[in-house]
Formats: C-alpha cells, structure tokens, sequence
C-alpha cells in the first residue's frame, strides 16, 4: 500500500520542473497517508516510510540521467551521461582523420576599395595519431558538401606546393595517403546524398561526433584552438573572442590583409611552423609522422585513378518527361543519353558526376555498358560557358529574391546575373559590412569566368596620349579597369579629366575611380 502511494505522489511530482527530491516527496507522502488513515481502523493504520526507502525507490525507478538533469542541470548531465559509443584511439597514421571547420576570426580586406568585407573560414582534417595536418580548405564562403568533398579529396592527394596558397611555404608539405576513417560533425552539408557516395567513391568509412560534445573530436578542435589564438590573434585585423561586439571596430579598422595574403600566411605558418613545432612528447607532428611513414602504404584516392577525377560530386538523376537530364535548372541531353533513356525507361534513375568547377558538361554512368559518358549543357552558351557550382548558386538565389519565384526561365538567371554584376558597385562601398560581404563574394565566385577574363584582357593595357601603359601602373588593377581606350576616343576632350582621376587614385593608393572611368567587375 506505502508503495502505491509513493506511486501517485511521485506521479504528482513528476512534472519536468520538479527535482524529485527525498524530502519533498516524503512531506506529500506524510499528507496522504495521514488522510488515508482516518478511514482506517487502529490496526490498519499505515506506517511512514523511511527516508531511505523513498530514496531507494527513486533510485529505482527513475533513470540516473533523467534524475541528475532534474537537479542539476542538462550541461552537466549530459557531460556525465553523454554516450561516446565505443572508439579506439589512433595507434598509427592515416588510422582516423579528424574534419573540422573554424571561422579564422580575421577580418580580410576587398583589395578593390581596401573595405574590410568580414572573416573568411578554414576546413582542416588532422590526422588523429600524428597530429599532422593532411589537408585545408580556406574561402569566404560557408561551408557546403563541395568544401568537405574538396577538403577530404585534398587531404589524400599529395601536395602541389605550386598552387598559390602554398607560394609561402619554405618547407614540404609530405602528409597525404588513404586513411580509413573520417571523423566529422554532422552538419548538413556532411549528410547530403552527394557526401555520402562521394565517401563510397573515395573507400572512404566516416562517422559523425555527437552535437556539442567537442571532445569527440578532440585533436581538430585542439588544433583549431592553436590556430585562432596563435596565428590569428597575431594578426591584423583579428577579433578572436566570440561575442566581443566591442573589439569588432577596432579589428575592422586595422584589417590590413586581403584573403589571397591571409591564405598564404595561414599555411606558412601550417606547414613551416606549426607542422615542427614539438609537443609535450617532445615530437612534432612531422616527426610523428615520419616515424611512421615507411611502414605505410601511401595510396592514392581510386578516383584519381578515373577519367573523371574533377568530377568530385556524384548524384542521381531521374529521366525528364521531354527527353534528358535536369540538375539546378540545367538540362543536359545527347543522343546517347536519349538511347540510353529509351533502353531503361522513361522514369529510370542514372548515377551522374559533375565538376563543381565546370557545369558545360556531366558524367553519366551507362548501366547496360557499364562505364560512364559524357552529356553536354543545352542551356544558353552564354550562360553556362565556365559556369562553377557557386556562381549558379549565387544567380538563382539574387533571382529569387529579385523576382519572388522559385522556378526561373534560363533568360531570367540570364537577367540576373547581369543585375547581380551592376549592383557589385554599390555593395562593395555600403556602410554595411553584410552588403560589403555579398560583393565581395560575388567577386570572388566569379574570378574565374570568362567575362571576367575577357574584361581584364580588354583593360589589361590602357592607351593614354598614344603610350601604352600597363592599367597596374595607373594604379588601378586590371580587373577593375573599363575599356579607357574607348572612352578616350569617344570623348577626346576629357583627355585630361581622365588622367587626372587616374594618378589620383595613384597617388590615394586607393584602386577606386570614380567619375569618368566606369566599373566593369566582370
């Protein structure tokens, strides 16, 4: 009977702000069995409990979890009862990697207009044993399943010490191979369908650490930590501590370093210092890593070994009503492709790559002969000649926030990007560092298209007074300059006008011409 009445006082107790506390259920307890025993005779009178016996049935019934929570809290019940899962440690190299991204806290400048356009973020993976970094992937975008696909792929391909963000490095950056297993948070972009037969392509085994539980993932946050508060806090223009809404103008005002320099000095110091810098076992990174690299088979990632080694992000498509493939309002279509949709059906799925860097074209895989092929874009050439995944993505998102629609004509994202292009030179001067920050992506997505290349060739040399003058000596970039010969032969009288703007913007060593010389970013 006591324990039945411990039943439904604890039921009454059982809210989510109630503590269940030992002496809080025995004072109710003390209550109702006062009430019960007057009914009951002399002999019936029921007893009290013990203060132990409420304790034990507590202990009982309610789980340890649940109980701690209740009276102190969710953060420290969730350190005591948090469930890891069972995981060896790393007892040699390119055992476990760890995936991590970090927001550098350093505040870059547009070298266009020297404005501070916000901090840009760095994706590493660290090997779990070594403590080496195997690869990185720095931009000012947010992270996407292209960056982790790029950043895993770039950790097991040997280095190019070529590339531009290596320009600095004095030393070799040896860390790649094939490891067994990724280790990353399970954010968004690391549980897309592309990720995961991306990770099937590369062998690639990965598993997620649980949701704010950095010890999961204890060597990338380590190292992330290192990175921020030894090399970035070092810098100019940095604001490491989170929330210091205080230190973020000051930071503003002595940002110096454009993202091209902050790159190249952040893996300076990963490569050159931080790589033979020794830890407490009196080793570093690379001597860890050298102990152990002769023993260890240095394979290289199977797609590279594939004719469509850039086509990193796989997929699956099913066949249009009309004839082809869709993907991100692009149609493909060839004969083969369309032979290939009446062999399998009209409704029939087929794998595909694409190259993040170039959407003209997709890798289909043909089931029936069992090897893959080439499909071309039938949009507008205009449109998809040297199209990257992001200017795609960056055109269909302006267009509907323009045009407040979710389905757009390929003339529309045709529209759109031009309207995005013009509206660069207003955002890259705003007072708002959000609006400075679209700009400066934009530019950055399409630093590589060939309106772009085609602006700088045409301005790359500027005629003033029948010499020609490279337009960097004019103190203005390339890629800024419009074609000033054409101006110059259509209005022969502000001759003057114009050079005077241009050795002032010399002399301000500032690359912004306002008035006669007009903006043409891309």
């Amino acid at each position: 009977m006591a324990e039945l009445l411990i039943d439904s006082i604890a039921e009454q107790e059982a809210d989510e702000t109630s503590r269940l506390v030992t002496s809080d259920i025995a004072g109710s307890l003390c209550q109702k069995i006062a009430s019960v025993n007057v009914e009951r005779s002399a002999r019936d009178q029921l007893a009290m409990p013990a203060d132990i016996t409420i304790a034990r049935w507590i202990k009982k019934t309610v789980p340890a979890s649940e109980l701690t929570q209740r009276r102190v809290g969710k953060d420290l019940a969730r350190k005591l009862f948090r469930a890891n899962g069972a995981r060896v440690s790393a007892r040699r190299i390119l055992q476990f990697v760890q995936f991590d991204d970090v927001d550098v806290r350093v505040f870059a400048i547009d070298p266009d207009t020297g404005l501070p356009w916000g901090t840009p973020m760095f994706t590493f993976g660290v090997d779990e044993y070594s403590r080496a970094v195997m690869g990185a992937n720095p931009g000012p975008e947010t992270r996407t399943t292209e960056t982790a696909v790029s950043t895993i792929l770039g950790a097991m391909r040997k280095k190019n010490m070529g590339e531009l963000m290596l320009s600095k490095c004095q030393r070799q950056w040896v860390q790649c191979g094939q490891f067994g297993l990724a280790i990353l948070d399970n954010a968004v972009y690391n549980t897309t369908e592309p990720f995961k037969l991306a990770m099937l392509d590369l062998g690639v085994d990965y598993a997620y650490s649980k949701p704010h539980e950095p010890t999961n993932k204890s060597v990338v946050e380590g190292f992330n930590r290192t990175f921020k508060h030894i090399f970035a806090a070092s810098k100019p223009g940095a604001c490491v501590k989170k929330n210091n809404r205080d230190g973020l103008d000051p930071a503003m005002r002595a940002a110096k370093l454009t993202l091209e320099e902050l790159v190249q000095d952040a893996m300076r110091w990963v490569v050159d210092e931080y790589m033979h810098t020794r830890g407490e076992d009196g080793r570093s990174a690379s001597e860890r890593w050298e102990e152990q690299v002769a023993s260890v088979d240095l394979r290289a990632p199977r797609m590279d070994c594939a004719e469509f080694a850039e086509f990193i992000l796989p997929g699956t498509l099913a066949f249009r009503a009309s004839g082809g493939l869709e993907r991100k309002h692009l149609r493909y279509q060839n004969d083969r492709l369309e032979d290939l949709r009446r062999s399998l059906g009209h409704s029939h799925r087929v794998n595909y790559r694409v190259n993040p860097e170039n959407l003209e074209q997709i890798f289909v895989a043909d089931p029936l002969a069992e090897e893959w092929f080439l499909v071309p874009c039938v949009e507008d050439p205009n449109y998809v000649r040297g199209l990257t995944e992001r200017q795609h993505q960056l055109t269909k998102t302006f267009a509907r926030e323009a045009k407040g629609q979710s389905r757009l004509a390929m003339q529309q994202l045709s529209a759109a990007r031009d309207d995005m292009r013009d509206s660069v030179s207003k955002l890259e001067t705003s007072r708002l560092i959000a609006s400075r920050r679209q700009a400066f992506l934009i530019k950055y997505a399409f630093r590589g298209h060939p309106a772009a290349r085609d602006a700088r060739s045409a301005a790359d040399r500027v005629q003033i007074k029948g010499e020609h003058r490279p337009a960097h000596s004019l103190g203005m970039p390339a890629c800024e300059v419009a074609d000033v010969q054409e101006i110059v032969q259509s209005k022969p009288s502000r001759l003057n006008l114009l050079t005077k703007a241009m050795d002032s913007a010399r002399l301000d060593d500032s690359p912004t011409v306002k008035g006669e010389c007009a903006r043409k970013k891309f």
